[in-house]
């Protein structure tokens, strides 16, 4: 979850004016020729952009309106309207709406050279770092509530130097790789893979990637919400969550309860078995091999219509991992045991292909999970500032250091088992670690609001950072930049298949409830659409 706020900034506004019109919200000029104010928690966003529609009509007044760091919404009111808007990314069907550089710098008095920075920073598509870089070229406070309105500062100039020096650096670089759009679908598809798309209510479609192309498996009647997908040879597992309405007697405050069914079927949509999973969240999970699935801390052989193993009682399959595929046939998996006070203590086992448990070990108690890792014959295990390397019998073989101090832990990994680099994620940083040399061979921070996440490799080249929502940088093992592209839509997922790499992109649809015929319904304005590239190195 990132910040939440709302806030004004009025241009040549006068502070005792400001307060008289504003009196449920915090108001304090900052930095000369604004007028920041903004309200606590509870203040209605929607009533504070009514007040900028009202106070715009004696002036220019900036809303801003920020959200869990997926979103923010620049808008711009003079004379009691809306006279611009800049939306740097799209979220939930909410569309990008790049700003009109000569518009905003007409409205706030800008010089022809901050004009020409801001055609810059509208192609910026993170939220968090066009709310600062706004706020340089602006010269007001954007980051700021009611809160923590008394101790706002003004914008840091050094940040937008350094992000243009960056922008100037980026534009040199020779790509060392290529993207190639390879095909595209309309239609509202979901964030899952294989992909689901809605047809209607119930009626579900099945798509997934094949010889470079997006193919429509099947399509089926599929009652309720499906919860996740996975593909096995020649067949799919759906996870359904269906909402079962209550008699008023049992409701106990509540309408209705949630329902878990597993789903097997055929490449042709033909349904071959159910498995029912009760009123628990199922965990995610999937195939193991052709016979068996991993689903709610257990292990089913679809085959044989019955459980193989299972995770003792004790041992709860809350915030469990899908296991990890180890040399022979064994499975590593991540889970809790409760102990008889009630607290959840981590432990890491190997399991045999019967479902036997091999060997135990219990992690530390900050330990909170970043995945396993097949390396060779055993395995690798991110202790957030350490690196631990197992034998399938889980006993160590090395451990290395990844941090010290107040540094933050690594919590997202990807292994090129080529370069055999393993890439490291922390909020603020980016590691390469050597595997053969058991070292980091490489570090990257990250500066403040730039958003960057580790998103994939290119086998043999390097990491792919997702920077944004539609653009990629591919990074070498010295975490040099050496490609960007940008896609239509936003990126969803990076996928590895027959020795190629692709990302899927997604665009989506844009409803709105309005006044048909049949009523007040849901009207499709813009169409959704699916594409598929292919990156690879030159």
């Amino acid at each position: 979850m990132g910040s939440k706020f709302c806030n004004l900034n009025i241009y040549g506004g006068d502070l005792a004016a400001v307060e008289a019109q504003c009196p449920g919200l915090a108001a304090r000029a900052v930095v000369p020729g604004w007028i920041t104010a903004a309200g606590d928690d509870e203040t209605d966003w929607g009533e504070i952009r009514k007040l900028a529609k009202r106070m715009s009509k004696d002036g220019t007044v900036l809303y801003t309106e920020y959200f869990d760091d997926d979103y923010v919404d620049f808008s711009v009111y003079r004379d009691g309207r809306r006279a611009a808007r800049h939306v740097p990314a799209e979220y939930e069907g909410a569309p990008r709406a790049a700003g009109k550089p000569r518009a905003w710098a007409e409205l706030f008095g800008l010089s022809s050279e901050r004009e020409k920075t801001l055609r810059t920073v509208f192609q910026e598509t993170s939220p968090e770092r066009s709310l600062r870089l706004l706020a340089c070229v602006l010269g007001c406070p954007l980051w700021v509530d009611g809160e923590f309105l008394e101790d706002a500062q003004p914008p840091e100039p050094d940040y937008l130097r350094d992000y243009l020096a960056q922008k100037a650096a980026e534009k040199k670089i020779k790509n060392a790789t290529k993207l190639t759009l390879l095909d595209e679908q309309v239609g509202d598809f979901d964030y899952t893979y294989p992909l689901l798309r809605w047809e209607d209510d119930d009626r579900k479609s099945i798509w997934a990637v094949q010889d470079g192309k997006l193919l429509r498996r099947f399509e089926a009647e599929l009652p309720g919400r499906v919860w996740a997908v996975s593909e096995g040879e020649g067949e799919f597992l759906l996870v359904l969550n269906q909402a079962i309405m209550l008699p008023e007697e049992d409701s106990d405050g509540t309408d209705y309860r949630n329902h878990y069914w597993a789903y097997l079927l055929s490449e042709d949509g033909t349904l071959r078995d159910t498995l029912d999973l009760g009123e628990e969240a199922a965990a995610l999970g999937g195939f193991l091999d052709r016979d068996r699935i991993f689903l709610d801390g257990a292990c089913y052989n679809l085959r044989a219509h019955r459980r193989e193993w299972s995770l003792a009682e004790e041992q709860t399959e809350e915030d469990s991992f899908m296991p990890c595929h180890l040399h022979g046939g064994r499975l590593a998996l991540c889970y809790n045991i409760c102990d008889a006070g009630g607290e959840r203590r981590r432990h890491l086992a190997t399991f045999l292909p019967d479902g036997s448990e091999q060997a135990t070990r219990e992690l530390p108690r900050d330990y909170w999970g970043s995945g396993i890792l097949a390396y060779g014959d055993g395995l690798l295990l991110n202790l957030g500032r350490e690196l631990v390397c197992y034998d399938a019998f889980l006993t160590e073989r090395w451990r290395t250091e990844l941090g010290e101090g107040r540094a933050p832990d690594f919590y997202e990994t990807r292994l090129d088992e080529v370069s055999e680099i393993l890439y490291l994620y922390a909020y603020d940083r980016v590691a390469a670690f050597d595997l053969k040399r058991h070292q980091i061979r490489a570090e990257r921070k990250l500066a403040a609001g730039e958003s960057c996440f580790l998103h994939g490799v290119l086998p043999g080249v390097g990491v792919v950072m997702l920077v944004g929502d539609s653009t990629i940088q591919v990074w070498d093992a010295d975490l040099k930049l050496i490609s960007r592209h940008r896609t239509k839509g936003a990126i969803t997922r990076l996928l590895r298949q027959d020795g190629k790499t692709f990302l899927l992109t997604c665009v989506w649809p844009q409803n709105d409830f309005r006044m048909t015929e049949n009523g007040y319904d849901f009207v499709c304005l813009r169409n959704g659409c699916l594409r598929l590239y292919e990156l690879v190195k030159k």
